[in-house]
């Protein structure tokens, strides 16, 4: 969804339509989005009982039939949730596999924002690409990355099915997600051809949505239940890029920067792919991790 975003904002013809498209955001989450899958005004037993297990959408049903379907029922009544303070924090601190997710979502977000910031600099500077009158083909990139995310998730799904481990789907999904992307990116520095670069950019960002079936699902596997919390922190961290990437990438280039300098740029969003993606193989893990589910020392009943 993120692809999605920012390709109609690229696209977008008016200094206002970024703005109108946050605010039709806002209210879309304010409608569909509820603390539990139980809340939510459009949940069927079927659905739940893949999110939640049988035993559990039957003991809904039976003590709260008037939750599933209705935003309006309290949380406590169906589900006490832990506070922030209650999260295994330092387990997190400790966890491998969690920090295979951190520094994936940091180093891919690295080459994410290096992209957003100076993809348009280097279109228009180095291949001379008019900008103004083709913000269609600017855009191409996050757009593949849209449609490239959501047959990942598919795929991902279609391997585990036919027999290859959760384990093994992840790592292959991560790799295709972050060394092909940094390859072609690489390789876009070293074309003059407007036609071919553009390509191999749509490709750099496009690929990286076969993460869709890497790490991004890999928060449910090792922590199902606190997830969202554990994706919370890592995404706090992946914003970092945001802030060094940009400013290191302006001191790199310069006032005058040359097809060299741009290189190095790219070498070094290949360098934060290559590094996560070893990572990622060496310590992720497909497994739930009961320490990562421990509220105040005690293990929480697994589902």
């Amino acid at each position: 969804m993120r692809s999605l975003y920012l390709f109609l904002a690229v696209v977008a013809d008016h200094g206002h339509s970024y703005q109108m498209l946050a605010i039709l955001w806002w209210f879309c989450w304010q409608y569909y989005t509820t603390s539990t899958p139980e809340q939510h005004c459009g949940i069927s037993p079927e659905e739940l009982f893949l999110i939640r297990g049988r035993n559990t959408v039957n003991q809904t049903q039976r003590d709260h039939p008037e939750v599933c379907g209705r935003g309006e029922q309290s949380l406590e009544s169906v589900e006490a949730l832990p506070s922030v303070l209650d999260l295994p924090w330092r387990a997190i601190a400790r966890s491998l596999p969690a920090w295979a997710l951190f520094v994936n979502h940091f180093g891919c977000n690295w080459a994410l924002y290096t992209l957003l910031t100076w993809l348009p600099d280097f279109l228009k500077n180095e291949l001379n690409f008019d900008l103004k009158h083709a913000g269609f083909i600017a855009s191409l990139p996050y757009l593949a990355e849209f449609f490239v995310a959501v047959i990942a998730g598919v795929a991902a799904d279609h391997l585990i099915a036919c027999g290859l481990s959760i384990l093994h789907t992840r790592k292959l999904m991560q790799c295709l997600g972050t060394i092909l992307p940094g390859l072609f990116l690489v390789l876009a520095g070293y074309t003059d051809s407007v036609v071919v670069a553009v390509f191999y950019l749509v490709l750099a960002t496009g690929l990286a949505g076969c993460m869709a079936g890497g790490f991004t699902p890999n928060y449910l596997d090792i922590c199902p239940k606190f997830a969202g919390p554990l994706y919370g922190v890592s995404n706090t961290l992946a914003t970092i890029p945001g802030i060094i990437s940009p400013a290191l990438t302006g001191w790199i280039l310069g006032a005058d920067p040359s097809i060299e300098a741009w290189r190095n740029v790219f070498y070094i969003a290949f360098a934060m792919y290559g590094f996560a993606a070893l990572f990622f193989i060496s310590f992720a893990q497909a497994n739930e991790i009961p320490a990562l589910n421990q509220v105040r020392g005690s293990v929480l009943q697994q589902k």
